[in-house]
């Protein structure tokens, strides 16, 4: 196996795991509850990006991993679980109000389920 197969299996396997846990955030946020991960992505005070337990930062590291494989790999941040996560970080950006996360996690839940053959 060559050096770009053995990245792309490193890169699939990363994408799996993180696939994963970020769907349970979303299923989190989507049922009204807290999504450590998700919430430390939205912030944009200092003070509210210091906290981080255990599983936060697993999450931290699987996402940093995958863009770094991506940018050696030459491939696109926006598709596949990082592209839902983008897609996610924009509806938020503009509103919280209003179950503004928790609707917008249903949504790309959605989407999510849609792509799934």
């Amino acid at each position: 196996m060559g050096r770009t197969d053995q990245l792309y299996s490193r890169l699939e396997a990363l994408e799996e795991e993180f696939e994963v846990s970020l769907r349970t955030e979303f299923e989190k946020i989507a049922g009204g509850s807290y999504s450590g991960f998700l919430s430390r992505k939205n912030s944009l005070l200092i003070w509210g990006r210091r906290w981080l337990s255990r599983e936060v930062a697993l999450l931290e590291r699987l996402e940093t991993d995958i863009r770094q494989l991506r940018i050696q790999l030459f491939a696109s941040d926006q598709d596949g679980v990082l592209g839902i996560l983008s897609e996610y970080l924009t509806m938020t950006a503009t509103s919280d109000a209003h179950g503004g996360r928790a609707h917008a996690a249903r949504t790309v839940l959605k989407e999510w389920d849609s792509l799934k053959p």
